[in-house]
């Protein structure tokens, strides 16, 4: 399994504003739900799950946050991204007192478990690449964002 096997252009989200972390939630997974990639109760366990804590990496400049949830809401594994001009606040995991701004979101729609921990690490090296997460905020449309991507996991 590759991220660049499961990022489309057509899930990508591109939001110019957002006014809370419900809302960025809510775009991924309605999108996932229209297309018939997840069940109808997917949204809730994502929001059951990672909404209050969310596996939230900082760069130097950027936070992003990884939520995901379990196979069992999947019918087939898929990313959606949403890239978002103005910021939502999400608490940090493990630290219900810290917050992170967040600016990328990735929400993962991964059937296999073993896949879903591959499919993280791939992530991982994206936020990693200060540049590239640049390139996605700033970029015009979804397809310039898949490109980034695709770019960054070869």
């Amino acid at each position: 399994m590759n991220i660049r096997d499961l990022v489309r252009p057509e899930w990508i989200r591109a939001q110019l504003s957002v006014s809370d972390q419900n809302e960025a939630i809510d775009a991924l997974s309605e999108l996932l739900e229209r297309d018939g990639v997840v069940k109808p109760g997917f949204r809730s366990a994502v929001k059951d799950r990672e909404l209050g804590f969310p596996t939230g990496l900082p760069t130097s400049g950027t936070k992003v946050a990884l939520p995901h949830t379990g196979a069992e809401h999947v019918y087939r594994s898929a990313v959606a991204i949403a890239t978002l001009v103005t910021p939502v606040s999400f608490r940090v995991m493990g630290n219900p007192d810290d917050t992170v701004d967040v600016r990328i979101v990735f929400l993962l729609a991964i059937a296999d478990r073993e896949s879903q921990v591959h499919a993280l690490s791939q992530l991982v090296e994206i936020v990693q690449e200060e540049e590239i997460l640049k390139s996605m905020l700033l970029a015009p449309d979804s397809t310039e964002v898949h490109r980034a991507i695709t770019r960054i996991i070869g």
